[in-house]
């Protein structure tokens, strides 16, 4: 658990003050240290009886893009806790009910009736029914934002899948189910211990509104020995308290509301419409409008709740983050006069198979790893045990290098471009979990992340479930940073290449927004990142220091080859970003071109492709490259190649052939002496025992089998020590 607010989690997230806290955990208010957004942080134990933040992150995920639920950005373990960062809300209808004097007027919940109502047929729409309907789980957007107003539903932790999502089979009715849920507001049904359905959330929905009406309702304070008997009479109370009776002095609608959802059968499909006209009808008989003026607001003379809300915030509260807005920006001609002034130029030392040296004056220094794309199961067709060996020994290549470069080269940061694993886009979400964990294992140092077509696939075969996976474990895949007077924009060109929108969505809009996002300073100068390389003319060679055959970067269709970024699109993202330098990877290999771009085409730009970090992925010397910028300014780009393990290993194989080779000969010498030894013996004892018949001396070949196979062994031994200590 964090102690301070100096703490990040997730790679990327830093922990700030606590919210509250509650049965599942703690949470915090938190920042996503890429882009300023206000995050809450939720802690759980991972050995927690019940652990829910795995569920309810998957909830989010498939309810992604929902009006009125926010968003999840990671999911993943630290220490001894479960951790889930989602956007940052404002108070609960709780909190809210509580600084309106525990009462809301007919207009507020009339009007709140009818967005919680869509708030769960979105739910149960998404195939999931929520089995926790309460008022702590729907919040109100932080103030001054955009979604100040809109309501929202969070808190997944006890959603279940209510049918199949593919051929809508309905789950069966059973009974005798333990109690989920609050009591209080739970349905009739539900005390009876009746499977629940979507008929459920909606009778709860109606204890809330009746809830908000009444300032409490007729089952709350009642004792009990224990919860179990406590809840039994809950259950009675609800049975034995007629419709009427419970909605006695308050508009009929809501009595019609609670008849029609306790009438629901287990499998019927609610009429949703007809539930929000209702309150519509409501607000009518009432003399009101929804005019998005509710109790809070009417707070303080008409200032609202303001300040008085902070004490109340809720321990489950999460909000749409907004960035924060920076003033005092010049105009746009400005500001390209001042990046053209700034622009450095972007100079490259090229050291194949050795080690470069850094300025003396180095302000920062970025580690750019392309491609590491750890090998696994599904990697090659070879047998089990020689695929064994090669995750084995390309994993150890690539931990033991990136420990060695951290301690010799000690870079201040490091960013990984793509393709984490080769076969990430296929795994199931266990299998994904256990591969992230080998996956750090090799790299345990905090990095930014990119995401690359082994991840998420490409084009139209791009997985929305792996994107959204690979955000809750590595970030976003599309963000900008800003360190030693750069800005560093991280463009998700592998989602860009599909035609789908809602996959594109992130990418286009950071892309767009570059030219006119106030966050994003313009006057600085700024370095492109893509795993897919830029478009280039055909046959465009890539530098001496390219070690394929081919001298130039291929573009194959398809999720599992090299591409190219399309030359539309590559226009485009030179001309909106219009970087000092650009880094791509994908293609395994080091190549360097030129771009031009502009209108008259009168702007330039170098693009090195960062070669590949792993042994296993065809190139005979992987590499790595140090992006080095000093206190003027100036970017020096270093090119590091690594051993060729390949070849040490086929060097091992030679020698060890060579190694044989000579055991057997000195074997066999040593048997010719010993035999020839024998011989001259013998013939002198015949001379003075001339009865002694003299038999030539055979060889035994067992003999000679087993003393070469000890001394194999010896050699093999000594071999395979070397292979493991080198």
């Amino acid at each position: 658990m964090p102690s301070n607010s100096t703490n990040v989690v997730g790679v990327h997230y830093k922990v700030g003050r606590k919210l509250g806290e509650g049965s599942f955990g703690i949470i915090y208010e938190g920042t996503n240290l890429l882009n300023n957004l206000q995050v809450a942080i939720k802690f759980e134990p991972r050995k927690s009886d019940a652990p829910q933040l795995r569920e309810e992150y998957r909830s989010y995920k498939l309810l992604n893009g929902t009006v009125g639920v926010p968003s999840a950005y990671y999911f993943g373990q630290e220490g001894l806790h479960n951790i889930l960062v989602i956007d940052l809300l404002g108070p609960s209808l709780e909190d809210l009910f509580d600084t309106c004097s525990r009462k809301f007027s007919v207009k507020t919940v009339a009007t709140l009736a009818r967005y919680m109502i869509t708030r769960i047929q979105s739910v149960h729409e998404n195939n999931l029914i929520y089995r926790d309907i309460k008022p702590d789980n729907f919040l109100i957007g932080r103030q001054r934002t955009p979604d100040a107003n809109t309501v929202f539903l969070i808190d997944f932790g006890m959603a279940k899948q209510y049918r199949d999502p593919k051929t809508k089979q309905h789950i069966p009715y059973r009974e005798r189910k333990s109690l989920s849920g609050t009591a209080r507001y739970m349905s009739i049904n539900t005390h009876l211990g009746r499977e629940q359905s979507r008929r459920d959330d909606l009778e709860s929905l109606g204890h809330v509104f009746m809830y908000f009406l009444r300032g409490s309702l007729p089952w709350q304070g009642l004792k009990a020995a224990t919860n179990k008997q406590k809840y039994e009479k809950i259950g009675e109370k609800k049975q034995t308290t007629s419709i009427k009776d419970l909605c006695a002095g308050f508009p009929e609608e809501f009595g019609i509301y609670l008849q029609y959802v306790r009438k629901l059968g287990f499998e019927e499909t609610p009429d949703y419409d007809f539930l929000r006209d209702l309150f519509t009808k409501a607000l009518k008989n009432n003399g009101d409008t929804d005019d998005g003026v509710y109790d809070w607001m009417l707070l303080n003379n008409g200032k609202g709740i303001e300040k008085r809300t902070t004490r109340h915030q809720s321990p489950r509260q999460t909000a749409k983050g907004t960035r924060n807005p920076t003033e005092g920006y010049s105009s746009q001609q400005q500001q390209q006069q001042q990046q053209q002034q700034q622009t450095p130029a972007l100079q490259q030392t090229e050291n194949p198979y050795g080690r470069t040296q850094s300025p003396m004056n180095v302000k920062g220094k970025l580690m750019l790893v392309g491609d590491p794309q750890m090998t696994d199961d599904n990697s090659y067709d070879r047998p089990d045990l020689v695929m064994r060996l090669t995750k084995f020994y390309s994993g150890l290549y690539m931990k033991r290098n990136f420990h060695h470069l951290h301690r010799e080269l000690r870079p201040t940061d490091t960013v990984i471009l793509g393709d984490l694993m080769d076969s990430g886009r296929d795994w199931d979400d266990d299998k994904y979990a256990a591969e992230v964990d080998r996956f750090r294992s090799i790299f345990p140092l905090k990095a930014y992340y990119m995401v690359g077509n082994h991840d998420i696939g490409f084009g139209n075969g791009i997985q929305k479930h792996s994107l959204d996976r690979f955000q809750s474990y590595f970030g976003p895949t599309s963000y900008t940073f800003e360190k030693y007077g750069f800005v560093f924009v991280i463009l998700d060109t592998v989602s860009l290449s599909s035609s789908d929108p809602v996959i594109r969505s992130d990418a286009l809009h950071m892309l767009e927004s570059l030219g006119a996002n106030t966050s994003i300073p313009a006057a600085k100068p700024r370095i492109l990142m893509t795993h897919v390389p830029l478009f280039r003319a055909p046959h465009q060679t890539c530098g001496p220091h390219r070690q394929s055959t081919s001298k130039t970067i291929a573009d194959n269709a398809g999720y599992q080859y090299q591409n190219l970024v399309t030359e539309e699109l590559t226009r485009l993202i030179l001309n909106k970003v219009d970087p000092v330098a650009v880094f791509s990877g994908d293609d395994h290999d080091y190549c360097k071109v030129v771009h031009q771009f502009g209108i008259a085409n009168n702007h330039t730009v170098t693009e090195i492709t960062v070669p590949t970090f792993s042994m296993a992925q065809g190139l005979q010397y992987p590499g790595v490259m140090t992006l080095n910028i000093d206190n003027d300014g100036h970017l020096i780009a270093d090119l590091c190649w690594l051993p060729d393990q390949v070849g040490l290993f086929l060097l091992y194989g030679y020698l060890l052939a060579f190694t044989f080779a000579l055991l057997l000969i000195w074997h066999a010498f040593q048997r010719s002496n010993n035999n020839a030894t024998a011989y001259h013996l013998a013939k002198e004892e015949m001379g003075l025992h001339h009865h002694i018949q003299i038999k030539p001396v055979k060889r035994n070949m067992a003999g000679f089998l087993y003393s070469t196979r000890d001394v194999a062994w010896v050699g093999m031994l000594t071999y395979l020590i070397c292979i493991f200590v080198l």
